[in-house]
Formats: C-alpha cells, structure tokens, sequence
C-alpha cells in the first residue's frame, strides 16, 4: 500500500513564490518517496495565529483518515509554530491521528528553528524564576 500525504506550506507573508518554493521541494520529496499526494494545503500568516484556514483545513482532511497513516510534508517544523507550546499541542494531536511529519530542510533552517526553541525555552524559565519579561522578551 502506498504512504499518503498531505503537503503543508506557510509564509508569514503574501510571498505566494514562497509558497509555491515550499510545495515544490515537498512535491519533489513526495515523488523521491513514492508517496502519494492527497492534498495540498497553504496560506499566508504567521505561524503563531490560532485561526489559520489552511491548517484547520489540512487538520479537518487528517481527522476525516481516522487514524490511517498519513504524512505531513512541509518544509520546516516552523511551519506549525515558532511557539514551543503550540507546537508540541499540534505534535499531540498528529500522534493521536496516526500522523508523521517529514521535511526536506537544509540545515541552516534546522540551526535557525532550534535557536528559535530555545530562545522560547530561555524566556520562559526566565520567566518562572520570577524575572519579569522585557521588551526583548516579546
């Protein structure tokens, strides 16, 4: 039986070449794979809004599979979140759905994302020991 997949692709911008950059590499990682491309889904906004259609649509499509395998391509984890908290929520639910995530990411978008998570985890222990956030902290 053939994987299936999903592709998932976000600029925070109107970049629309963005976009179509980020279903290509995964098209192009799909066909490598030999998977099957289900559907593809894209928007434009940042990654820590809680209202994006493209996403919600994609998870829509993952919940209507109950629980088949499915893979998410995207070209970045960034693509789900820069939040640590939101992206974790969003790896709970593609666990529960039966759902992997696969990305063709060069590896400077790798050391960019990491730092990323860790400045998140910087600022929130800073904030648990009792120091109040400043404007670098936003």
């Amino acid at each position: 039986m053939k994987k299936i997949a999903v592709i998932y692709a976000r600029s925070a911008t109107a970049d629309r070449s963005a976009i179509l950059t980020q279903i290509l590499e995964c098209a192009k990682r799909a066909a490598e794979e030999g998977i099957l491309i289900a559907g593809i889904f894209h928007e434009d906004g940042h990654g820590a809004k809680d209202d994006r259609p493209g996403f919600q649509r994609m998870m829509d499509f993952l919940r209507s599979r109950q629980g088949e395998k499915t893979v998410v391509l995207m070209d970045s984890p960034a693509r789900i979140s820069r939040k640590i908290d939101q992206y974790q929520q969003v790896q709970a639910a593609f666990d529960e759905l039966n759902v992997e995530c696969w990305d063709p990411i060069p590896p400077r978008d790798v050391a960019a994302f990491l730092k990323g998570v860790f400045e998140a985890m910087d600022k929130q222990r800073g904030r648990r020991a009792g120091r109040k956030a400043t404007k670098n902290d936003k």
